[in-house]
């Protein structure tokens, strides 16, 4: 089998490194400079005819989202620790199927050891409902499901001196669906080996070679994908309003499936060379910010399969004032995947529209208020299927709570 030496984490190990991540950066912060909590809440209200996208609707939904959080920060001269824990609350009317409770806990630490060697730990717990939210990744709703996710992501950086530096990381993530398989998804491990290499060629240009290992499996489904890439990137900043950017690369695929044929499973293997590619296009004016990107991508699905994804977003950011502003995005994606176990396609397109006004009322208080488009044409479905929704948002951020020491 491809992954015959993957590493496996248990929920036991998982939080173990979880909290030894915290006490570790914590023996830093004995002297630490400050320590900070930011606490605030954000509500929105929605109004949706077509909240799952079917193909034929229902009615209208309404509902509201709220979610509490806390930001905790120390921070000294060469350490810095933040804790973000997060609940969010959903409520919905016509359809409880769509009512949810998450929680999120993310964790980021970074320490320098030297002007040269610095550690960036980043890790996240997060117990939430997959459903409607992730329509642009499955390309179809259901009732929501919960999903538990673990990541941690440390990474080493050697500044070899001021024009150049070497990053090495390491990234896994764990996902465990609770009945996932009754909508096709799978619980999975994602291992992730990268390297890279920065180069600031001049004041205008940065150049940057990646290159990475990810090993996907699934523990449902007896799955296993390895993706090996190698990616040359750069930036060139033509004027101080406007700047560019753009890569390509390859990759080189291999997999080990169960197939389902007429004499029963078997075990089959599979090898694939692909290519990827991402343009982005910055420009700034007076009161007005654009930016615009293009990209292929190419990685492992939430169902087991192999994605190949084609991206193009626009966002138009225009400032009224200094507590006005307003934002037009433009999102468009095609999904192009192979399900092996059952040669089930997941092949769809998806594109949104989203206008918003933003209103900064005070320091504390924010406004915000718009209108959403959606669309998605689900080969499975053999139609498109849309909708058209309004919501309001506010946000208060209580006053910061610090100290110093």
């Amino acid at each position: 089998m491809i992954m015959e030496q993957r590493l496996s984490f248990p929920k036991h190990v998982f939080n173990s490194i979880f909290i030894g991540q915290v006490l570790f950066f914590t023996t830093f912060f004995s002297n630490a400079a400050e320590f900070s909590m930011s606490p605030s809440i954000n509500m929105r209200l929605r109004l949706d005819d077509n909240i799952r996208l079917l193909v034929e609707p229902d009615s209208k939904i309404g509902g509201g989202v709220m979610q509490a959080t806390t930001a905790i920060a120390y921070n000294s001269n060469k350490t810095s620790l933040r804790l973000v824990p997060s609940f969010q609350l959903s409520r919905y009317s016509e359809d409880v199927g769509l009512n949810n409770e998450n929680i999120f806990i993310d964790v980021s630490g970074t320490h320098e050891f030297s002007e040269k060697h610095s550690l960036r730990i980043d890790a996240s717990l997060r117990n939430e409902a997959v459903g409607v939210q992730d329509i642009n990744v499955l390309g179809i709703t259901f009732d929501e499901i919960e999903r538990e996710t673990r990541s941690i992501n440390p990474a080493y950086t050697y500044t070899i001196n001021e024009r150049m530096n070497l990053q090495l990381s390491y990234s896994m993530q764990e996902t465990i669906v609770e009945e996932g398989l009754t909508f096709g998804l799978n619980s999975s491990e994602v291992e992730q080996f990268s390297a890279s290499f920065t180069h600031i060629y001049n004041e205008k240009t940065q150049i940057q070679a990646l290159a990475y290992q990810t090993n996907f499996e699934t523990t449902d489904t007896n799955t296993e994908i390895t993706n090996n890439a190698f990616q040359l990137s750069a930036s060139y900043q033509y004027s101080p309003s406007l700047s560019l950017t753009g890569g390509a690369g390859v990759i080189f695929s291999s997999s080990e499936f169960n197939l389902l044929t007429v004499n029963g499973i078997t075990r089959n293997k599979a090898n694939a060379t692909g290519q990827i590619y991402n343009i982005g296009i910055n420009k700034s004016f007076k009161e007005i910010t654009i930016n615009t990107a293009f990209e292929r991508n190419i990685s492992p699905g939430i169902r087991g399969d192999q994605d190949i994804r084609d991206t193009f977003t626009f966002i138009l950011d225009k400032s009224f004032s200094e507590k006005l502003s307003s934002t037009i995005r433009f999102n468009y994606f095609e999904n192009e995947s192979q399900n092996e176990f059952n040669n089930a396609n997941n092949n769809f397109t998806y594109f949104d529209v989203n206008t918003s006004v933003d209103y900064l009322f005070s320091k504390k208080l924010r406004f915000s208020a718009g209108y959403s488009y959606r669309s998605v044409d689900n080969e499975n479905a053999n139609d498109i299927a849309s909708s058209n929704s309004v919501y309001f948002n506010i946000n208060y951020s209580f006053d910061q709570l610090s100290t110093s020491r």
